[in-house]
């Protein structure tokens, strides 16, 4: 009877280990199977790296192509021409010159100036007419239905200049730009202690020089400017004027009164560039100081027109002859 006890006893025991057990295996996680990673995903960046951007890269800088003038071409529309403005045209001229190397001094001899102006006139032979747009003195004639147009032809009042000599050559010029003006007005008393007001001006005039004559302007449309008196006036107040006409009726006169300008077209001769220094003093008489300094292309004015500025059309226009 006891040992049937002890192996009753025995069985309880061992059922309470096999549910004691049973238990801790159903409390017990199961590890998922282990799986190797991409080598690119486990070296992965922090989250805070991922989200810095990228530095911004900046766009290469072309540089601006280098100017050059619209030669003339009859094949050419007019409104090419704007491209060629008066400053720009001028430096590109004066560099042109300078780049050349080797001008002559006063220690170089004549052989060495013929060389050198050879080598100058070899350089600018590929360089054609220049046409520039400038502008003209016009006045409406309403009853004729027709714009009186004049180019101002004046002399260069420098006096230290001697290469080109302005009088010596008897050089007309016309101004088709002007920069830098500046305006303004001062009192100022003579001797006698009489005060004036004067209108003081500067600026930087670009200026088309040529000598006078059928060779060098076109003479056709030339007109004096001063026929009051037949007296020769001294080179420095001779002027004269370039006298043509633009024919519209008033409606579309008034509609592109502004558009209507004139065209030069210009072939360069050596000099080929220079510059000069004006400077005029007030009197009581004429209380005007001026100073002006000049940026001169130096050749033959070949064309003037008068011409639309947006559209082209040509209105008038004068040849040289020779």
């Amino acid at each position: 009877m006891s040992r049937m006890k002890t192996v009753v006893l025995v069985s309880l025991i061992a059922s309470v280990f096999s549910l004691h057990a049973g238990a801790l295996a159903q409390t017990q996680p199961r590890k998922p199977p282990s799986r190797s990673l991409p080598l690119a995903s486990s070296a992965a960046p922090a989250s805070s790296e991922r989200e810095q951007p990228l530095p911004a890269t900046k766009p290469a800088q072309s540089t601006p192509p280098q100017f050059e003038p619209v030669f003339f071409s009859a094949d050419l529309p007019i409104v090419a021409y704007r491209a060629n403005d008066p400053q720009k045209v001028y430096a590109w001229v004066e560099e042109r010159v300078a780049s050349l190397s080797g001008k002559p001094d006063q220690f170089s001899t004549s052989e060495d100036r013929q060389k050198y102006e050879s080598a100058l006139a070899e350089r600018m032979q590929s360089v054609g007419a220049i046409p520039m747009l400038g502008p003209c003195i016009k006045k409406y004639d309403a009853d004729r239905q027709v714009f009186e147009v004049k180019v101002l032809l004046s002399s260069i009042k420098d006096y230290l200049l001697k290469a080109p000599n302005p009088e010596a050559l008897n050089l007309r010029r016309v101004t088709i730009a002007q920069s830098n003006l500046q305006r303004d007005t001062y009192s100022a008393q003579n001797a006698y202690g009489a005060t004036i007001e004067v209108s003081r001006t500067s600026s930087d005039d670009y200026v088309l020089a040529f000598p006078a004559g059928p060779a060098y302007e076109p003479t056709s449309v030339l007109v004096p400017g001063n026929t009051s008196t037949s007296v020769r006036l001294p080179y420095r107040h001779t002027f004269n004027f370039l006298s043509l006409t633009a024919k519209l009726p008033p409606a579309e006169a008034r509609a592109n009164d502004k558009q209507i300008t004139c065209m030069y077209v210009f072939s360069l001769e050596a000099p080929y560039a220079f510059r000069f220094k004006e400077r005029e003093t007030p009197t009581r008489d004429m209380p005007f100081e001026r100073t002006a300094t000049g940026f001169a292309l130096f050749g033959r004015l070949d064309q003037v027109a008068v011409i639309h500025r947006e559209t082209g059309v040509i209105y008038d226009q004068a040849v040289r002859s020779k």
